[in-house]
Order: C-alpha cells, then structure tokens, then sequence
C-alpha cells in the first residue's frame, strides 16, 4: 500500500502502545483508510494474494491470509468517526512489524474507541470509582469540561423530536427503542451516515 501511494494509518493496539505505553498481544492489526480508496486495496491485496472482503459496507472490510487477518477501517460502526483528511494531517510517526507507519492521531483514536466499547466498558465517572488511586490518571480539566457541558444539557430544554442516540454507542442494546418503542434512530440518514439496510446488515451480525 505505501508503495502504491495509498494512504493509511495504523491503529488499534500498535496506536495504543504508541500512546498509552499499553502493550498486549492483539488477533489481527487495524488499518484506517478514506473509504474511496477501499475498492482499490481489495483489488491491490487480492492479486497478491489474500481474500479481501468488505464485511461491513459502511465502516469496515477485512482481508484474510489464512487464521490472519487485517481489518481496513473507514468509519466507525455507527456512521459517526469517518477517516478523513484531518486524521492524515494530526498522524504520529511510529513503528509496527519493524516498519516506520503512520498511526492514528490520539484524538481520533480516543474518539473511535468510545463508540467500540459498549457503554458498561467505556465510562470516565466510573473510572475513579473502580481505580481510586488513579484516579489522576484522567485530567481534572478534562472532567470539569464534561461536567459543566453537563450542567449545560440539564438546563436546556429537550428537543421535541423522539431520538435515541443509544444507537450511537451500542448496536444492541437500545434496539428497543427504535422497533418498538417509537424512537428515531440517530444513526440513520438524514441525522446520521447510516441507511436502513447498512444498519439492518450490522444489526444481523450480532452475536457472531
């Protein structure tokens, strides 16, 4: 890919490490791309030799060398954290496999991490609750910030349309609220990036 001039940048536990200093063994390596140059790496890989596929056609493809896998990220599953321009322009120079890479910016990483990890997995409050003493660990600015925008939110008045924004930080556990409850899907264009049928695709494969 860097040979052919198509831009990518690596994510997932090598950015982790990178920033965090969070080193773990990890089932397959996270590559983020614009998803116009999706088709062209399917096409690159495949003659070289591996499976390509695109699992998912609004977020995510994979390409497969037999138990390995590469997952080709160009979104986030609920249509929100698109890899664009800016993700190339704020990049960290890196290493991964012995190779001098381009990694994710931090901010892009924290972003798309948030809308991976479920909400029981992903909580800043809990976080002081469940390591009182490190609670540091997590800026005093940063907390003040989401509290006061907190504060904020308690003192406007609510919108009148019937939304669930739970679709955006689950796929599976606000499914409720918008087949039976009568709530507008946030996802869903034209609010979100998401059609009806790319959001019934990655509803089908829960549990997989």
């Amino acid at each position: 890919m860097a040979e052919r001039g198509i831009r990518h940048l690596v994510g997932g536990a090598f950015a982790l490490a990178h920033y965090a200093g969070i080193d773990r063994q990890t089932k397959d390596l996270d590559l983020f791309v614009v998803a116009a140059d999706v088709p062209r790496i399917g096409a690159l890989l495949a003659d070289a030799g591996y499976r390509a596929e695109l699992t998912f056609p609004h977020w995510l493809g994979k390409i497969h060398c037999g138990p390995h896998f590469v997952d080709l990220v160009f979104s986030s599953a609920n249509g929100v954290a698109r890899v664009d321009d800016e993700w190339f322009e704020h990049a960290t120079r890196g290493e991964a496999l012995g190779m001098a890479v381009s990694l994710c910016p931090v901010e892009e990483t924290i972003w798309s991490k948030a809308f991976i990890m479920e909400r029981e997995r992903y909580d800043l409050v809990l976080h002081g609750y469940v390591y009182p003493a490190e609670r540091d660990v997590v800026p005093a600015w940063l907390m003040d910030e989401l509290l006061l925008r907190m504060r904020e939110e308690i003192r406007t008045a609510p919108p009148r349309e019937r939304v669930c924004g739970g679709t955006l930080l689950s796929r599976e556990q606000y499914l409720i609220d918008v087949t039976q409850w009568g709530y507008q899907d946030a996802r869903l264009e034209p609010r979100g990036t998401v059609t009806r049928e790319q959001a019934r695709i990655w509803t089908d494969a829960i549990g997989r």
